[in-house]
């Protein structure tokens, strides 16, 4: 399995493995290993002939679909899930934790991520992360205001000149989003919460109607949802 797609991957049955803490990964592991286990030990203190017999079962599989990382954790990662399971079988005593995908939807999010991370758009950025809880238990989407004015064009104008027109910038950002949500909450002057079924007007809208700012929208997949 070289490249992943939503053909190759399968989600965690947690079923299999109750004794076994398995949580939702928020990533795809150096963009390719979808599976991740932790283990109990770092690199100085570990029982030694089962780090013996990790490495042995490591070699035994082959490198190519594994990958063992060691410093102050350590760590197991994994491209395919049979693999995963083989090492849960005979390594549960040794982890700490499993992560990855825990559902189909979980799945199809974390390739939104992973393509989000990839697209270069100076004006827009959308990022994809795992909540415990949505913000202030209500809003899903948190939208950061930022603007394109550069300091360096009000040299020899006051200070106060600039920091005026980024607040203005921000505070009739604000208003337009407001005014686009059912409802919304601001934190402190460059953050709004709000639902993320508007994350794709919001962008349209800001880009048009204030092309001096530029935002960054997060959107939060809550655990009890993956």
């Amino acid at each position: 399995m070289s490249t992943l797609t939503l053909n190759n991957i399968q989600h965690i049955d947690r079923t299999l493995y109750p004794d076994t803490e398995i949580v939702g990964s928020d990533r795809f592991y150096y963009n390719k290993y979808p599976y991740k286990a932790a283990l109990i030990d770092n690199q100085i203190r570990y029982d030694v002939s089962r780090a013996l017999e990790i490495y042995d079962w490591l070699e035994t599989v082959g490198r190519e679909d594994t990958k063992f990382k060691s410093g102050h954790t350590r760590h197991v990662y994994f491209k395919d899930i049979d693999k995963l399971y083989f090492f849960i079988d005979m390594f549960a005593d040794q982890i700490d934790k499993v992560q990855g995908p825990v559902s189909n939807k979980h799945i199809a999010y974390l390739f939104e991520r992973k393509h989000n991370g990839e697209r270069h758009n100076p004006n827009f950025r959308e990022e994809l992360i795992i909540r415990k809880t949505k913000w202030h238990n209500t809003y899903d989407c948190k939208v950061w205001i930022g603007t394109k004015l550069k300091y360096n064009n009000f040299m020899g104008i006051i200070n106060s000149d600039y920091s005026k027109a980024v607040r203005t910038i921000r505070q009739d950002t604000i208003r337009t989003i407001e005014n686009m949500v059912d409802k919304s909450r601001k934190h402190r002057w460059n953050f709004i919460y709000c639902d993320s079924k508007y994350a794709e007007d919001i962008h349209f809208y800001v880009k048009l109607k204030h092309p001096d700012a530029f935002i960054v929208i997060t959107k939060a997949l809550v655990e009890e949802k993956l």
